[in-house]
């Protein structure tokens, strides 16, 4: 479970509660009652950052002297959770835009506002709720799920040419929640920026097309873009960061025309997930999902299943996403060169799982428990040394 309390610094009014999984255990006068705590502690000058009970972690941030944040998790880390109490932050910037969340000026009104940004935090609750083990969740906070398809660079021409199209050097396309492909200046945008707007694109069966004005939480956090999105077959999304021109129409229209002789192509990219890599990559036979992760460039792509003929272990995702948190996150983030961890394996009953770090870029494979710690050591390494050498994927 994983819960997110917003409030207004002066007063400690409340702007809103969120909660994924069980909120029966965190209702919202319970993180009421610990803003209650934080404030009686600033008004004697001492500043709580944190707290723990047996089973849950609670953390206080506080942005730009208007805005505190309190997040709860269980099976969270501080660290964990201070990371998803600024995405929330970032968030509400990304919706209303940093000038209206400094000066509240009207705190019904922007309660009112921030009620756009209620699905992309749920999305942020989503990512780190581990409590869930049945759900078909498969992102990680602050890393942008990408798919890797076949005939990257063919795609990859289109994307350009559609970029020059809309007039936009941010475009992308999106199949089934994951990005294929992008223009360069898509990933010139900061980390930041990039997996909140893969988070506020509609899912493809949420509506046809989409047209929400967005501010960039580093690039461009006063003034608003139009981040405008249009489905030509179901599971795929065609998205640029617009100005005022074209209109939704007439973004439509060009749509149609820029992406109508390679609908085959965008076919075959759909038809990859949920293995969600290109069908010419071939995993070792024990390898039963894996977890890729470029730290420099915060994406990552996900599966927990790479062979269609052998039968899954239950949720083989969610095991990756845990032992990710629960291990792999702090040699992710381990900034000393000299104390950086290289290798770090996990053995249960029924699996066992394998990360290997090659200085920004992780790889995690998913094993049956039969298979002997040792040769995950060199499978993991093997494989990691193919993705970086196939030139089909483009990783």
């Amino acid at each position: 479970m994983v819960s997110v309390m917003c409030l207004t610094t002066t007063g400690g009014m409340p702007l809103f509660n969120r909660s994924h999984g069980n909120i029966d255990t965190f209702s919202f006068s319970s993180m009421a009652s610990l803003n209650g705590v934080h404030m009686y502690g600033k008004s004697h000058n001492m500043l709580l950052k944190s707290t723990a009970t047996e089973d849950m972690t609670i953390v206080w941030r506080e942005f730009e002297n208007s805005i505190t944040l309190i997040a709860a998790g269980v099976t969270l880390d501080e660290q964990t959770l201070s990371e998803l109490s600024q995405a929330v932050f970032n968030t509400l910037v990304m919706f209303v835009g940093i000038e209206e969340l400094r000066n509240v000026k009207n705190v019904e009104r922007l309660r009112k506002d921030l009620r756009m940004s209620f699905a992309t935090i749920e999305k942020l609750l989503q990512a780190v709720d581990l409590t869930d083990t049945t759900g078909p969740n498969s992102s990680l906070l602050n890393y942008t799920a990408v798919m890797l398809p076949p005939d990257p660079e063919l795609l990859q021409s289109y994307v350009d040419s559609w970029s020059e199209c809309v007039a936009s050097m941010f475009c992308c396309v999106i199949i089934e929640g994951s990005l294929a492909a992008a223009s360069s200046g898509w990933w010139q945008l900061d980390r930041v920026d990039r997996y909140l707007l893969s988070l506020v694109i509609p899912s493809s069966d949420a509506s046809t097309s989409s047209d929400v004005p967005v501010f960039l939480p580093v690039k461009s956090p006063t003034v608003p873009f139009r981040l405008v999105s249009c489905t030509p077959m179901q599971g795929i999304r065609i998205v640029a960061l617009c100005g005022p021109v074209p209109d939704l129409y007439q973004f439509e229209q060009l749509a149609i025309q820029a992406w109508k002789s390679v609908i085959d192509l965008l076919n075959d990219c759909a038809a990859l997930y949920p293995r969600n890599i290109a069908l010419s990559f071939v995993f070792h036979e024990s390898v039963l999902g894996f977890l890729l992760i470029d730290d420099m460039l915060g994406k990552m792509a996900i599966s927990g299943s790479v062979s269609g003929h052998r039968k899954p272990v239950k949720c083989p995702s969610h095991i990756l996403r845990s032992f990710y948190y629960q291990c792999v996150h702090d040699m992710v983030v381990e900034k000393d060169e000299t104390a950086k961890q290289t290798e770090i394996y996990w053995c249960a009953e029924h699996y066992k799982t394998f990360a290997v770090r090659d200085q920004d870029t992780v790889l995690c494979l998913l094993f049956s428990s039969v298979v002997p710690t040792h040769a995950m050591r060199l499978i993991c390494k093997e494989t990691l040394v193919q993705i970086s050498q196939d030139k089909s994927i483009s990783w």
